[in-house]
């Protein structure tokens, strides 16, 4: 099995495409970089007289709300977005620590699945799309199958290579981070903690710069996972490279269009839309989500179900498949 799994790293590797998409990512990290220099500036002690300023403000704002006889929905969300801002505009003129800090390699790298994990999710859809549709389009599926190997054997080594592609990609991806932004930004900021409010507590919240990036990106697996497998799934039953690649990109591109849409119905069948539920970003600090009916739980179910079913649908049809004529 291992034999297996290194055998399709090795040919995974030698595709043009990984270092194409590798050039692409370089450059525009840079250019982004580049554009933070010189649009934000970070530096000096300005930061706490915003932050004193700011404070001041929301004060009066949080005096005013609790005024009423009884705030509503909106006026409720928005007192605890005030409590959360006013923690930790405390802990900056407290500590005097930039933790909002935008224009600084912490600021992108804190944020960096949300700027760049187009290139995790074009990448591994072109990589999980090719994997199967390739060797039966090519006919090489039958030198792996008269190897003393089985058809599960074969299946889950393509898809296990899959998945060590999608971590090692976001692991380079935040390393290229790390260095880029060094030379153009600084470094001096990767020591400055995450400080988020927690919902639960009530209370400011403290965690290591690349605990919280590992963290997001636990947060945001789900996605990738099943982008990744449902392209999987695509190369594996329609054996068509461009079809495989293009439906997960639809999806994902139109999944913010999709929950705007559905989020303005409100209709309990919601729940069961996967778009609405594979981002558990939403539930990270204590947070709960805007439509009381999603949970944390209930979302875990719902992600492992579409998984199960999309990669059950692929072995399925990999096991029955005759190759004879290919």
């Amino acid at each position: 099995m291992n034999k297996l799994i290194k055998n399709e790293l090795t040919k995974l590797i030698k595709k043009k495409s990984l270092y194409i998409m590798l050039i692409i990512l370089i450059i525009f990290m840079i250019i982004n970089n580049i554009l933070y220099s010189r649009s934000y500036n970070s530096k000096g002690d300005k930061y706490i007289e915003d932050a004193e300023a700011q404070y001041e403000q929301l004060l009066e704002y949080k005096e005013s709300l609790e005024s009423l006889e009884k705030m509503s929905k909106e006026e409720e969300e928005s007192y605890n977005i005030i409590i959360k801002q006013m923690e930790k505009n405390k802990y900056i003129i407290d500590n005097k620590q930039n933790v909002d800090a935008v224009g600084d390699n912490r600021f992108i790298l804190r944020t960096i699945f949300a700027q760049y994990d187009i290139f995790i999710i074009i990448y591994i859809i072109m990589i999980a799309g090719t994997i199967m549709s390739e060797e039966f389009n090519k006919g090489t599926i039958k030198l792996l199958l008269i190897k003393p190997y089985s058809r599960t054997q074969i299946f889950l080594a393509k898809f296990i290579a899959c998945v060590i592609v999608l971590l090692c990609s976001a692991l380079i991806m935040v390393l290229l981070q790390v260095i880029i932004g060094g030379i153009i930004l600084d470094f001096s900021s990767l020591t400055v903690p995450i400080v988020e409010y927690n919902s639960t507590t009530q209370d400011l919240q403290f965690i290591n710069l690349f605990a919280y990036i590992g963290l997001d990106f636990l947060a945001r697996l789900p996605i990738y996972l099943i982008l990744l497998a449902l392209s999987f799934a695509c190369s594996t039953i329609l054996m068509n490279t461009a079809t495989s690649i293009v439906i997960p990109i639809l999806v994902y591109l139109f999944s913010g269009t999709i929950e705007g849409f559905l989020n303005g119905i409100n209709a309990k069948w919601m729940r069961f839309i996967i778009t609405l539920n594979w981002n558990f970003e939403t539930y990270l600090f204590g947070r709960k989500p805007e439509i009381s009916a999603f949970s944390l739980e209930f979302s875990v179910f719902i992600c492992i179900l579409y998984f199960a079913v999309i990669i059950g649908a692929a072995y399925y049809n990999f096991k029955r498949r005759d190759i004879k004529n290919i």
